[in-house]
């Protein structure tokens, strides 16, 4: 599944209302400014022995500068693109670490 539609998907689920910035079919960034973080999405093909072809996405984020732009990422995390349930898992830990953090944590890094 292409990046953008996966972010598109994770948008609406969390209810934000923001447009994902497509890079390529394999990444997309949404800018979550009533969060004051974006979300990066990048979604790739991994082959597995195991479990043969997975569409796999990488999700990184950080915080949104006072001037619009993001800043560098501070938290990152992985899932299958086609578990959204378990996308959203991720998701959800990862915004819990982004806010145990802090803010002068994440600037520092």
């Amino acid at each position: 599944m292409p990046a953008y539609d996966v972010a598109k998907r994770i948008a609406e689920a969390r209810g934000w209302s923001c447009t994902p910035q497509p890079f390529s079919s394999g990444q997309a960034r949404p800018m979550v400014h009533e969060e004051q973080r974006w979300l990066g999405v990048t979604a790739m093909q991994a082959q597995s022995v195991t479990y043969g072809a997975n569409d796999v996405v990488l999700l990184h984020a950080g915080d949104i500068r006072e001037d619009g732009t993001p800043a560098s990422p501070v938290t990152e995390t992985s899932a299958q693109s086609k578990d959204m349930e378990g996308l959203l898992r991720e998701l959800q830990r990862m915004w819990e670490l982004w806010e145990r953090l802090g803010e002068n944590d994440r600037k520092a890094l």
